[in-house]
């Protein structure tokens, strides 16, 4: 593939600050410790995007937003799914590691190829709580002068997580943090700020070309609806909250979306905003939806900042719900049984959160979730559910030997071991 190599284009902070993009890619965190949001935005016209494939979309979106990458290869099936006359499911999880995360990890990467220089040298560390790590993992391998740490919470994501995490090798490395996943993310944000660990950034939702690569996702299922003519509401699986800030940038760049759902598990920080006006962090706690166990969401400064910090625009545009193990596990065998459809935990609140959105809705607007991990990532929680045998697809049946370093939650051992 060939690159153009212009990064004139402008980036700001969130404190209206500004960098290159480059700058922003490369660093990840601005060097006070705050976070990078797109400024002046490019407009589009979505009645464009009704007749063109996810290829053409990309090719559209990102000549404005990413003039670097001359041309988009990331092209996985993308069904667009009937479950009732007014809602829809998207599946986002059918690239190489089965999971939503891979369109903004594969263009990220892309990316980051066109605009890093030959002799350059990069660190790339990801926290992750179960799929973001394999995703990066997976888009940067091979890649010149760039190595990549995955962080990942021990004991706390699926075997089938784990092993897409620990077989990757070469210039992938796992590291099991003996801690949460707030700790994984506190030593990254850490070491991308520690001066003594040059040209070192993250692939996490906290990287902007992250969030802007996830944008297209918005554009292409809001051209899939069978009516064009009337705005729709998204329903989004939420831990760290980057697909829905992408989302809230796509209605920026003039998605008709009449509402968001971020719908949750029992880490419920945002929804509790939403209703309080209080923002309390906390430890994660477990659930069977395991990558949206997050306390701290790393986004959340970017909605407040997107709103200009008023709760009230956020509520009219925002709408938030969390779920209880049990309710997501009833929806699991509700779905299954009458439709035959199978969804992970993570899709399954989506589905829920648009569901209960719904109920109550009295516009008749189409409502999409999005379906965000192949089941396969969680058999064993699924299996137990449906009281059934899931078969596995090839790109889980991973049969090599795990490589894996340990560190505590440390601070100064983490980075002897990065130094290492």
């Amino acid at each position: 593939m060939a690159f153009t190599k212009s990064y004139e284009r402008r980036i700001s902070l969130i404190f209206n600050k500004a960098a290159s993009l480059k700058e922003a890619l490369f660093q990840g965190f601005a060097p006070d410790g705050t976070l990078f949001l797109p400024q002046d935005l490019p407009q589009f016209n979505v009645e464009y995007f009704r007749d063109l494939s996810f290829l053409e979309i990309c090719s559209e979106i990102g000549k404005k937003l990413f003039p670097e990458i001359e041309e988009f290869t990331f092209n996985p099936p993308i069904p667009f799914l009937t479950f009732s006359d007014n809602t829809y499911g998207c599946e986002l999880f059918h690239g190489p590691t089965l999971s939503f995360k891979d369109f903004g990890a594969q263009i990220f990467a892309d990316l980051l190829r066109a605009i890093k220089g030959d002799d350059e040298e990069l660190t790339i560390l990801v926290a992750t709580s179960g799929d973001t790590g394999s995703a990066i993992g997976h888009a940067f391998t091979d890649t010149p002068g760039v190595r990549v740490f995955i962080l990942y919470p021990k004991g706390r994501i699926t075997s089938s997580q784990k092993k897409q995490l620990t077989t990757i090798g070469k210039n992938i490395t796992a590291i099991e943090i003996d801690g949460s996943f707030e700790e994984c993310q506190d030593l990254v944000k850490k070491a991308c700020l520690d001066p003594d660990l040059p040209n070192v950034t993250t692939g996490n939702s906290i990287n902007v070309a992250r969030l802007l690569a996830h944008t297209f996702t918005y554009f292409y299922a809001y051209s899939r609806l069978p009516d064009p003519s009337k705005p729709a509401y998204f329903s989004v699986p939420c831990g760290n909250f980057g697909h829905l800030v992408a989302g809230m940038l796509a209605k920026k760049m003039g998605l008709p979306v009449a509402r968001f759902i971020g719908a949750t598990n029992i880490n419920a920080v945002v929804p509790e905003y939403l209703q309080t006006g209080v923002f309390e962090p906390r430890s994660a706690r477990p659930t069977i939806a395991v990558s949206m166990d997050v306390g701290n969401p790393s986004n959340f400064p970017r909605l407040l900042e997107l709103y200009h910090h008023d709760l009230a625009q956020l509520r009219a545009d925002l709408v938030g719900f969390s779920f209880q193990d049990n309710e997501i596990a009833r929806a699991i065998k509700e779905v299954y049984k009458t439709k035959g459809y199978l969804l992970d935990p993570h899709s399954a609140i989506g589905y829920l959160g648009l569901k209960r959105f719904m109920e109550n809705e009295k516009n008749n607007f189409p409502g999409i979730f999005f379906a965000t991990a192949h089941p396969g990532k969680f058999r064993e929680s699924l299996e137990t559910i449906i009281q059934e045998s899931i078969p596995l697809p090839q790109a889980l049946q991973i049969i090599k030997s795990e490589q894996v370093l340990f560190s505590p939650s440390d601070y100064k051992e983490f980075m002897r071991i990065l130094i290492k």
